[in-house]
């Protein structure tokens, strides 16, 4: 139970990474080749979806781990699910295409 409480948090650290990198045009053109920028409410819901999951991820590890452990994984699940987005930015954009 606890590996897949940690798999989910790094799913959610990662999703939450993505929808912050897909604001910048650079990587949204990347990912859909003539994007056009998002509306300032697309911006703002996709930039508070991810607060909200880079926030809540260190209460779920805490359901399953002693806080002082949850807090260490979770800035080591974070660290992971951020150099998996800047890879798959990298070498597969179009992976990225499902995301809103």
């Amino acid at each position: 139970m606890p590996e897949l409480m940690q798999l989910g948090v790094f799913v959610l650290c990662y999703l939450a990474f993505a929808q912050l990198a897909l604001l910048q045009q650079a990587h949204r053109q990347k990912v859909w080749r003539s994007a056009a920028p998002p509306t300032a409410r697309g911006r703002q819901l996709r930039r508070n979806a991810a607060v909200i999951s880079l926030a809540g991820a260190p209460a779920l590890l805490m359901t399953v781990e002693v806080p002082g452990f949850a807090v260490l994984l979770w800035l080591c699940l974070m660290s992971a699910a951020a150099v998996a987005v800047a890879l798959t930015l990298s070498w597969k954009p179009g992976l990225l295409r499902w995301l809103p």
